[in-house]
């Protein structure tokens, strides 16, 4: 799904923003919350953006600065700092261009308050990015059924299907958010569904009517003032 992410995440910016295609977030922040291992992280980096890695599992953010030093370019030229940690306890007054959850907003148990956390480390223009799943019976049938049971892919209960969330629904709490002073967070939002192609061994961006039915990317950029 990583290369996925970064197509996602380059689509919302401003391309006549733009001037390095190969450093393409040089001179931006980005904090990746559930970082896990730092695949995206990593990625991040290497496109310019000085990143920060946060996960609240501390063997997470062991593998991912073990994990950082086989790329000895990347570790000397521009690489992630990574914390453990979870968003509540980050600093509260850091702000990043960018912040991104992703897969990661089905797992946590009061997705109101982390969103409301997420959304308070990003800087006025800037970006909020998740990525999480639907709560549809696609989805139900794709994540639980599928990946747990049949093929294995992930551990049993990894998943838990009333966690799982509407794009629908989180765009429209997205919309309805409010920043420190009351005011509107939100100025726009994006989303774009994407599925795993099995077939074909990759995930992929997927539209459908009526909105995502599996996986979801949902880019909110906050009001400037």
């Amino acid at each position: 799904m990583n290369p996925l992410r970064l197509a996602y995440i380059k689509s919302v910016l401003d391309p006549t923003a733009i001037r390095d295609n190969n450093q393409w977030l040089r001179g931006l922040s980005v904090l990746d919350v559930g970082c896990g291992g730092g695949i995206l992280c990593e990625s991040l980096a290497r496109v310019g953006a000085a990143t920060h890695g946060l996960d609240p599992s501390r063997r997470a953010i062991e593998v991912a600065k073990a994990h950082l030093l086989t790329d000895p370019i990347l570790c000397v030229k521009n690489p992630p700092a990574y914390v453990c940690g979870s968003i509540q306890e980050h600093e509260p007054q850091a702000k990043y261009d960018i912040v991104t959850a992703m897969e990661v907003l089905e797992h946590v148990d009061y997705p109101a308050s982390f969103v409301k956390e997420l959304s308070s480390r990003v800087k006025p223009g800037g970006w909020l990015i998740i990525s999480t799943i639907s709560r549809t019976w696609q989805a139900w049938l794709g994540a639980i059924v599928g990946a747990e049971t049949l093929l294995g892919i992930v551990p049993p209960g990894t998943h838990t299907w009333h966690k799982f969330i509407k794009e629908a629904e989180l765009r429209q709490h997205m919309l309805m958010l409010c920043d420190e002073a009351g005011k509107k967070w939100a100025s726009e939002v994006k989303t774009t569904g994407i599925i795993y192609d099995p077939t074909r061994g990759e995930w992929r961006f997927s539209e459908t009517i009526g909105g995502p039915i599996f996986n979801y990317f949902l880019a909110t950029r906050r009001a400037c003032g």
